[in-house]
């Protein structure tokens, strides 16, 4: 690749920048800040910069404590959260579900099952929490599932109402302490402390290059999670504002417009307000290309040495919206043989864009250990792994602009 900014190790520097501004939930501090960088970016490169504002109810934690039998367990607030106030509930911590267990005026603590971690079945979480409140229960701790041994956070939808008592997830790793201390009848004492703030504001930011007359290729990628996200989010993030910078320096007659979306963790909010009040037209768009969760990731495994990482291109998933744009994609992939693009229905925010009627298709990294996960920083991937995929989307993108104009 000629141009440097294309190049694995520039993408790893904008994914160190953005992991070092911090937790990116939806309408924080770090959220802001990525958010007037990216637009930075977007102006250096010689695009046009817009916003979309929203408006929605957030809960910005300030503090989220668990302590156990002197110790110290990491947490945090299950969405919608319903905060303890600055003074920690005291209270002995009890296992839901067990034989003769009295739950009123304790805090339950809950064995999370895998499929309770799809934000689709809340209401089975719903159920129980509503449950345990009425059993007297002052709060929950869930123990999620996760391969990194951290607790996993839970996308949920922006129309959640906050829990009826303070709920909190916690990783596997703590789970024996956790068990030890309601089997001992050991009081606990938990803090969920921040502001419910009802107004809350947060942007998606736009990138555009052309005019506003005929079709357009829309490239999008969420910038929101919520923690640092430097797998999930920063991969997804830097590809996009590399294509940017090559656009500028291309000055192509081609009209594009790169989004960059808000609230993904609430639903995908950003992208469906993007769709309902300012995407182009699906006629409008030659191809939508998506960038979605843990692009160019190592698979991780646990041996008697440590946790070793290695490259597993055959993990990402690309999935096409249509058949007839299905050789495109492959070819655009052809030196990455391990990926095997298919047409399925579309993954996360490009679920709504396939269903909104707009042909396209989307790039993923599948599994990965520190997904939700507060860890998920910069070893999730490297220089290596980033610049094939960086060339796959300037492929797909040279061959999108040879597709017959609309």
């Amino acid at each position: 690749m000629p141009q440097e900014f294309l190049s694995g190790e520039s993408l790893f520097r904008d994914i160190t920048t953005y992991v070092q501004m911090g937790e990116h939930r939806t309408g924080t501090p770090g959220e802001e800040c990525a958010t007037a960088w990216i637009a930075e970016e977007l102006k250096k490169a010689g695009l046009r910069v817009s916003f979309q504002d929203l408006t929605l109810r957030q809960f910005f934690v300030h503090t989220c404590s668990l302590a156990a039998d002197d110790r110290m367990v990491p947490c945090f607030p299950w969405w919608y959260p319903r905060g303890t106030g600055p003074r920690p509930l005291r209270a002995e911590l009890a296992s839901f579900g067990a034989e003769g267990m009295e739950l009123r005026a304790k805090i339950a603590l809950v064995k999370q099952q895998g499929r309770w971690m799809s934000a689709r079945l809340r209401d089975t979480v719903d159920s129980m929490v509503s449950d345990m409140a009425s059993a007297g229960a002052l709060a929950v701790v869930f123990v999620s599932e996760s391969p990194s041994g951290e607790l996993v956070a839970v996308n949920t939808s922006d129309t959640a109402q906050p829990w009826p008592i303070p709920v909190v997830l916690a990783g596997p790793r703590d789970e024996q302490t956790l068990a030890v201390a309601a089997s001992n009848h050991i009081e606990v004492s938990l803090l969920v402390d921040g502001i419910d703030e009802t107004k809350a504001t947060a942007r998606n930011v736009f990138g555009r290059w052309g005019n506003d007359h005929g079709d357009v290729i829309v490239v999008s990628t969420p910038k929101s999670g919520w923690f640092t996200c430097g797998g999930e989010r920063g991969p997804g993030i830097a590809i996009v504002l590399a294509l940017a910078r090559w656009i500028g320096q291309r000055r192509p007659r081609t009209n594009f417009w790169l989004d960059f979306n808000t609230g993904h963790e609430l639903f995908n909010l950003g992208t469906r307000k993007f769709l309902a009040e300012a995407a182009p037209p699906p006629d409008r768009v030659r191809l939508w290309l998506h960038l979605g969760a843990n692009i160019a990731t190592y698979r991780f495994e646990d041996t008697t040495a440590g946790i070793k990482r290695f490259a597993d291109p055959a993990k990402y998933p690309v999935v096409a919206s249509h058949a007839e744009i299905l050789p495109l994609v492959k070819q655009s992939f052809s030196r990455m043989p391990e990926i095997k693009p298919e047409v399925r229905p579309g993954v996360g925010e490009f679920g709504p864009v396939a269903e909104a009627g707009y042909r396209g298709f989307g790039i993923y990294g599948g599994p990965y250990r520190y997904f939700h996960n507060p860890g998920d920083a910069l070893q999730g991937t490297s220089p290596e792994l980033l610049e094939p995929v960086m060339q796959a989307v300037i492929n797909a993108i040279e061959a999108i602009e040879e597709l017959p104009r609309k």
